[in-house]
């Protein structure tokens, strides 16, 4: 059989993580299409909490690929106090404080090769600020531009090892 897509690996990192919290004691369903930034909608059993939840999957020792646009939207830059042209590498824009959405969440899951699962979770403003800091890091090393052909590259990534703190942090949700 071969391997399957990344669309296929991503749709089945959506399942377990609904299935992962039905089983804790949430209702939690996918979206079956692509709603942008909510891939699972779940509530409490008295349905007083809401949690919208980004799942990113990933298989063996990869990393989680995302773009920074995840970090940087209207919520997190709503003016550039250069010229309303923000590139998001600009001092004034990276000393903003982030300001995630209070009811979203992201859950990263690594699917292990022996078949099971692991997952992180973390709250929406955790990951924004993760992904600037670790651009702004990227950059400074690299002289304050992205090497190579595509300096206006969005594209960014983490690892197993940046978010070994909230591992099986599902707590957060409130669910």
């Amino acid at each position: 059989m071969p391997a399957p897509s990344t669309d296929k690996i991503g749709r089945a990192g959506e399942h377990y993580v609904a299935a992962e919290l039905n089983r804790r004691g949430a209702y939690a369903s996918p979206f079956s299409g692509n709603v942008p930034g909510i891939d699972i909608i779940a509530t409490d059993d008295d349905q007083h909490r809401m949690a919208y939840i980004q799942v990113k999957t990933k298989r063996g020792r990869g990393n989680w690929h995302m773009r920074l646009n995840h970090g940087w939207d209207k919520i997190t830059f709503n003016r550039c106090p250069r010229d309303g042209n923000c590139s998001k590498t600009c001092t004034p824009c990276l000393e903003e404080p982030i300001r995630g959405k209070p009811d979203h969440f992201w859950v990263f899951v690594s699917l292990t090769t022996d078949g099971g699962q692991q997952y992180y979770v973390l709250a929406d403003d955790k990951v924004r600020t993760l992904l600037r800091d670790d651009h702004t890091a990227y950059l400074k090393k690299h002289g304050g531009q992205r090497p190579g052909k595509n300096h206006d590259s969005t594209h960014c990534m983490f690892t197993d090892k940046g978010l070994q703190a909230w591992k099986n942090n599902w707590v957060i949700l409130g669910l």
